[in-house]
């Protein structure tokens, strides 16, 4: 069973099958891009209630965009304003 362990949540975190998916409640999603929580798809087995697709927890924690060349662009955990949310100015 592959584990994994991701900065976002503390406990380890465990590859589920499409078995283990089809269990899974309608409103489950992925914590990191907000889509239903599908295959291939890590989850916590402590809370029950954390799930990550594998393609967004291996997705790189900065890149260098054309748009934004000045320095790396960073992932971040949640929004660095008190009021939780943000917006992109690419579409201003």
């Amino acid at each position: 069973m592959e584990e994994f362990k991701h900065c976002g949540h503390q406990h380890p975190l465990v590859l589920l099958n499409e078995r283990q998916m089809s269990k899974l409640s309608e409103k489950a999603e992925c914590w990191m891009c907000g889509d239903k929580a599908s295959a291939p798809c890590f989850g916590c087995q402590e809370c029950h209630a954390f799930y990550l697709h594998k393609s967004c927890a291996d997705a790189p924690s900065q890149i260098t965009h054309p748009f934004h060349q000045n320095h790396p662009l960073l992932l971040l955990q949640k929004a660095p304003y008190s009021s939780g949310s943000y917006s992109c100015n690419f579409l201003r």
